[in-house]
């Protein structure tokens, strides 16, 4: 009599194991989280600063140059696609006029628009108009060498890393030197840190 008790706690206790180990089995994984986008907007990536190598073609009737050098440029954003930039130039050349060296110089500052970055994977495409001072040497006899720059262009950038970007920029610079105006291009190209 006491075998057929024992026998049914048996059977239900393993029958029980059977049912219980298939069901924690079946039970569904949990996805991979998706990773993490910061926004433009937020604290983390509200400042760029830009550091690279440019190529100035200066263009008047008494000077027409070719000078490299770097670009610096520092951007804050007010939201995540409108930014306030400055931007700071300096590019050498070859010498002219004797034993003068071709030297040009460039601050600017103005907006910045930048298109989001989820719509186009890893490169965020943007664009600048930008307004300042430049300043060009030779000397010229008779006029200065400062004057008024309209620098508007754009470029994109690379998400390489996590907060580091690489950069790709291509502007039309007006100048206003010699008393009379100029049509310069500057290309740069270089890296980005987000912060």
């Amino acid at each position: 009599m006491l075998l057929v008790p024992l026998l049914l706690v048996l059977a239900g206790g393993a029958w029980a194991q059977e049912t219980v180990a298939p069901v924690a089995s079946a039970a569904p994984t949990a996805p991979a989280p998706e990773p993490q986008v910061i926004a433009r907007g937020s604290e983390i990536e509200r400042w760029q600063l830009g550091l690279g190598f440019t190529y100035v073609k200066f263009r008047s009737p008494a000077i027409d140059a070719s000078m490299a050098g770097v670009n610096t440029s520092v951007t804050y954003f007010t939201n995540d696609w409108f930014g306030v930039e400055g931007n700071i130039t300096a590019a050498f050349g070859r010498k002219i006029f004797v034993d003068d060296q071709t030297r040009y110089a460039g601050i600017t500052g103005g907006p910045k628009i930048v298109m989001h970055k989820q719509r186009w994977e890893r490169w965020e495409p943007w664009a600048h108009v930008l307004f300042g001072i430049a300043h060009v040497n030779p000397q010229l006899a008779g006029v200065g060498k400062n004057g008024v720059p309209i620098q508007v262009g754009g470029g994109a950038d690379y998400a390489a890393w996590r907060q580091i970007s690489v950069r790709l920029e291509g502007d039309w610079v007006l100048t206003r030197l010699y008393s009379q105006s100029q049509n310069n291009f500057q290309l740069v190209t270089g890296v980005v840190f987000h912060f």
